[in-house]
């Protein structure tokens, strides 16, 4: 039995070493390898300007979805990559009129539908006419 003693004691000083080089390189290895790792790309910051599509669903807002509107069209981004898409759910104030006005404005879609279907049915006919690369909803208020 007397052997098999030095043969037990070197495979615990081997097994002490290897797990005290695998914490320190765990805690100070990589992350000194990844700070001086020479694939770091350059990044090339350019103005991303994507172009977004406004959705509004409106009932019954006559008397707030011109200013709305308005507001909407000074907004300070691009003309060209803005969409605004008014959804009338069922409105019976003269919101449809009021909305008339704004149908020969450019970059601005009028969709509506006489019976009200619900905010989430507006919102979703106004997402399928989209063509932004985001959407945006908004509220009158």
């Amino acid at each position: 039995m007397a052997p098999a003693l030095p043969l037990v004691t070197g495979m615990m000083e081997i097994l002490f070493w290897g797990s005290l080089i695998a914490i320190c390189y765990a805690y100070a290895g990589y992350p000194l390898l990844l700070l001086l790792w020479p694939w770091k790309k350059k990044i090339r910051s350019s103005p991303m300007e994507p172009r977004i599509s406004i959705l509004i669903a409106v009932r019954n807002e006559a008397r707030a979805i011109g200013e709305k509107i308005r507001h909407l069209q000074e907004l300070d981004y691009p003309a060209c990559l803005r969409e605004l898409i008014v959804v009338s759910d069922g409105s019976t104030d003269g919101t449809v009129e009021a909305l008339s006005d704004w149908q020969a404005a450019p970059n601005v879609k009028i969709l509506h539908y006489s019976q009200p279907r619900g905010k989430a049915y507006a919102l979703n006919m106004a997402a399928a006419h989209a063509s932004g690369d985001i959407l945006d909803r908004k509220s009158v208020v």
